[in-house]
């Protein structure tokens, strides 16, 4: 998949950590702010941004330890990923609410942030953005000690021998997507380790 419209890399501190966006179109333009999910990064909005221009700029983080943002040394706390939209949101859009998207976690984080800062948010898009799974309290303490006893086994980073054979994994997952999409998201999810990986 080839497009002849590139995004910019930016890069902000967003409570002590080097952030890192990518900006689709003229910042002039008004803004829709778009979040991803798990395990996925901004670059994969490519597609939808393109078909938001030249009416919309598209700005798109990637969440800390995510893509090229840098990854916090004392862990992840989801209320962390709802922190860091409000700094990205008043360095971008101080005066102005935004139109916000979300996919998945992104939903997640932006239908909170729209809760909490309604005044900051002019319209709110979740693709995909299902919650916990609701189920006895009872059962947290359960889920909560198997959660520790798998932090004691945690699987390694899975390495490819190229994009290609990532692209071919991610079909497996998804076989509706193309291969030409699939090698795009294996491009954006992937990165080349210096040891032919």
């Amino acid at each position: 998949m080839t497009s002849n419209i590139q995004s910019r890399s930016e890069f902000i501190r967003v409570r002590e950590l080097r952030y890192h966006l990518r900006r689709w179109g003229d910042p002039a333009a008004p803004l829709v702010l778009m979040l991803h999910g798990f395990l996925d990064v901004s670059a994969t909005w490519q597609p939808v941004a393109e078909g938001l221009l030249p009416k919309f700029q598209v700005l798109s983080p990637d969440f800390r330890g995510f893509g090229h943002t840098q990854w916090p040394e004392d862990g992840y706390w989801f209320q962390d990923y709802v922190g860091d939209l409000q700094f990205i949101v008043d360095h971008y859009a101080p005066d102005a609410p935004i139109l916000l998207v979300g996919h998945s976690m992104g939903a997640q984080i932006a239908s909170l942030y729209a809760g909490l800062k309604p005044e900051r948010v002019k319209k709110l898009v979740c693709l995909d953005g299902l919650f916990l799974p609701n189920m006895e309290a009872k059962l947290a303490p359960k889920r909560f000690r198997r959660w520790l006893d798998e932090l004691k086994d945690l699987p390694s980073q899975k390495s490819y021998a190229s994009f290609t054979e990532l692209a071919g994994r991610i079909r497996k997952q998804h076989p509706d997507l193309s291969p030409e999409r699939a090698e795009f998201v294996a491009r954006c999810w992937g990165r080349e380790d210096g040891h032919g990986r």
